[in-house]
């Protein structure tokens, strides 16, 4: 026992922040990994309601109506910006 070399500062500082490098890096895969899988999920999920919904057809029968609405009040926005009294 009394030959065996007990770990210095040096020796655990290393090993410490190698472990902490190792376990950060770990982490933020972890976080992109959820990330990408939570894109792909709400992109397919999209995609599975817009088949469903359009069923073949360019836009749903709702999409016209909204399109409409949108690019009109975004029209009445934009002039009123410009014709501010």
């Amino acid at each position: 026992m009394k030959n065996e070399k007990m770990i210095d500062n040096k020796e655990f500082q290393t090993l410490y922040d190698k472990s902490k490098r190792l376990i950060d890096s770990a982490r933020n895969n972890m976080g992109q990994m959820a990330n990408a899988i939570t894109v792909l999920t709400s992109f397919l999920l999209g995609r599975y309601i817009v088949e469903q919904e359009q069923q073949g057809a360019d836009r749903a029968k709702y999409g016209a109506k909204i399109v409409d609405f949108s690019i009109s009040i975004s029209d009445r926005r934009i002039w009123q910006r410009f014709f501010k009294k």
